[in-house]
């Protein structure tokens, strides 16, 4: 059987862009860890609102 051989094709932008596969560092969330935080801040800021009147 014959070994496939890779094809790189050119970079796009003059090598200005890189692609998500040559970004290794940072942290590392899931959609769903996104959602679910935006979810949580939505609930807490509506808990601000109706309980938070009584600080002033």
């Amino acid at each position: 059987m014959a070994k496939k051989e890779r094809i790189s094709l050119p970079g796009t932008g003059g090598g200005i862009f890189r692609t998500y596969e040559d970004v290794e560092k940072g942290i590392k969330f899931k959609p769903e860890h996104i959602v679910l935080m935006s979810i949580v801040a939505i609930i807490f800021e509506i808990l601000l609102h109706v309980y938070g009147g009584a600080l002033y």
